[in-house]
C-alpha cells in the first residue's frame, strides 16, 4: 500500500509541474487536471480534487467529466467526515 501511495504523490508532482509550463488555456491543461484531481482523491485530500475539478469547468464548463466527479467528491467528502465524527464521537 505504501508504494501505490508514493507512486501516486510522484504522479501529483509530475502533473503539477507539467501544469507549470503549460500556457494559460492550454487544451491539455484538462487533461492533467482530471487526472490529478483523480491521484488526489485516492490519497484521500478531497479539497484539492475538488478544486481541481472547479478549475477545469473554468475552462470548460461542458467537460462533463469533471462536473460529475466534483459531485461525487464532494458528496464523498461529506460522507467521509461524517463517518469520522460518528466514529469518534461513539468510540
Amino acid at each position: 500500500m505504501e508504494i501505490e501511495r508514493l507512486k501516486l504523490k510522484l504522479k501529483l508532482e509530475y502533473y503539477t509541474q507539467a501544469l507549470e509550463h503549460l500556457p494559460k488555456g492550454h487544451p491539455i491543461t484538462i487533461v492533467y487536471l482530471n487526472n490529478r484531481s483523480l491521484s488526489y482523491f485516492k490519497i484521500e485530500s478531497f479539497k484539492k480534487c475538488i478544486q481541481d475539478c472547479s478549475a477545469v469547468l473554468e475552462i470548460d464548463k461542458f467537460e462533463t467529466k469533471a462536473a460529475l466527479r466534483r459531485v461525487i467528491f464532494k458528496k464523498i467528502k461529506i460522507d467521509f467526515y461524517f463517518c469520522s465524527f460518528l466514529f469518534f464521537f461513539f468510540f
